[in-house]
């Protein structure tokens, strides 16, 4: 099953710019006070509104300011425990999000556009600003993992301390729990113990929103330290 949950990622990695595109744009924001680098990432955009940023749509604008992030990571981690052969994964990270009156801004011009997906996503554990991202340009000694039926979690830790130590173990044990329950259910389809599949299948659905609320506490409960966080999901 978990070769087939990595064959589907592949699969669907391949599919994403097209179905599930979306894309970051690096871009100059010329403004009366100065002109800077900013980043943005959206379904798509017209080029005309560029030239009037009010005229844009959420979530590069709304409630009369322009948002934007003032620094982007090419982060690289160690990929998916499921690969056969294991190798270095990127991903792309917006931090420091900042914003300003759209009346500062006289208009956009895009520098670069980079085509992802947003069947990815990232949570830095970390309060992270602009110009303090050096220890995310680092590859994590350390990286734990726990996978549901729709997404899969890639859990990279940076610093190791007392806390990020705990946090491994917790994160583990969720994952040997929700493994156990998984094996069960396998082995109770394969050999016919359970004859009302709907039953099993509500039964794991429960425990994947329970272990799921429960991980979510956890990300909570840790957020200071120097852990990032990647998931792939596929809905």
């Amino acid at each position: 099953m978990k070769k087939l949950l990595l064959l589907a990622a592949l699969m669907l990695g391949f599919a994403a710019h097209a179905e599930y595109g979306i894309t970051i744009y690096e871009a100059k924001f010329h403004s009366p006070k100065g002109d800077f680098i900013g980043y943005f990432k959206a379904d798509g955009i017209s080029y005309q509104n560029l030239r009037n940023p009010g005229a844009l749509d959420y979530p590069i604008h709304y409630n009369d300011h322009v948002y934007y992030y003032k620094e982007l990571v090419i982060y690289a981690y160690t990929g998916s425990p499921y690969q056969e052969t294991p190798q270095i994964d990127t991903n792309y990270i917006l931090i420091d999000r900042d914003s300003m009156s759209v009346q500062d801004v006289d208009s956009i011009s895009i520098i670069k556009t980079i085509q992802w997906s947003y069947l990815w996503g990232s949570y830095i554990l970390y309060d992270t600003k602009a110009g303090e991202s050096d220890w995310l340009k680092r590859v994590a000694p350390q990286s734990t993992h726990i996978w549901f039926e729709l997404c899969e979690y890639i859990i990279n830790i940076h610093e190791d301390t007392p806390q990020t130590r705990e946090f491994v173990v917790r994160i583990e044990e969720l994952s040997r729990n929700l493994e156990e329950v998984r094996a069960r259910i396998d082995q109770d389809l394969e050999h016919g113990y359970t004859e009302d599949k709907d039953l099993l299948g509500d039964y794991y659905e429960k425990v994947e929103n329970e272990t799921q609320e429960e991980l979510n506490v956890l990300f909570k409960a840790y957020k200071g330290s120097k852990i990032v966080v990647i998931s792939f999901c596929t809905c």
